[in-house]
């Protein structure tokens, strides 16, 4: 079973961008108690529900919820588009692409409205999974490319290597396996430059699963 890469974590914070996996999801849910009801603790909140999306999926949605609903009270839009395209992640692993497609356009529109560079990158991989699920792959394949171009012009690399791993997932499904393998391990070079243990992780079960087809 082929792993994919949803987002990027939506925390900016040092002190957790550092850590990973359950030691951040700890760490997270430690703040959450002292947090006061303003944008950080949106952030924090996203941040949650991202850190979720696979181990347990309701929950993260159940997060970006309460993102959502402290956002529109603080009238923040950065924070309500961002709450809502997480909502689509979530929609798209529980397999309900049909909300998963109108959360995920509708945070698309806001972050472009407001020129939220992250934001839109973040909307487009999530479309670019849908479809890749969809097996829509030309469409899977237009949005991650968007992505990647935005994740090099913010220079973040996480990000980068996050779409070079999941363009690599839409050419092994297409079954161009040399395409996935280049893919695969530019991706997997990144994350051992950053040192993301995780995804680096992703990047070899993956090219595991091409070497088996």
């Amino acid at each position: 079973m082929l792993l994919i890469v949803a987002f990027t974590s939506f925390l900016g914070n040092v002190a957790f961008a550092q850590k990973q996996g359950q030691e951040l999801i700890d760490s997270l849910l430690a703040e959450l108690p002292k947090a006061k009801e303003d944008t950080n603790k949106v952030n924090l909140l996203n941040a949650l529900s991202y850190s979720l999306q696979y181990s347990n999926t309701e929950k993260g949605f159940n997060y970006s919820r309460q993102g959502l609903k402290l956002a529109e009270t603080l009238n923040w839009q950065k924070g309500i588009a961002r709450s809502i395209i997480l909502m689509g992640t979530h929609s798209s692993i529980t397999s309900d692409y049909t909300n998963s497609l109108e959360y995920l356009f509708k945070g698309l529109k806001m972050t472009e409205d407001l020129n939220d560079k992250v934001g839109i990158a973040q909307a487009l991989t999530g479309l670019g999974l849908v479809y890749t699920d969809l097996s829509q792959y030309s469409n899977a394949l237009e949005y991650i490319l968007k992505a990647l171009k935005l994740r090099e012009e913010l220079g973040n690399k996480k990000g980068i290597a996050g779409c070079l791993s999941n363009i690599g997932v839409v050419y092994y499904y297409q079954k161009d396996y040399p395409k996935s393998f280049e893919y695969y391990f530019k991706a997997l070079k990144i994350n051992r430059e950053i040192n993301n243990r995780d995804w680096e992780a992703v990047n070899l079960c993956n090219i595991g699963e091409a070497y088996k087809a």
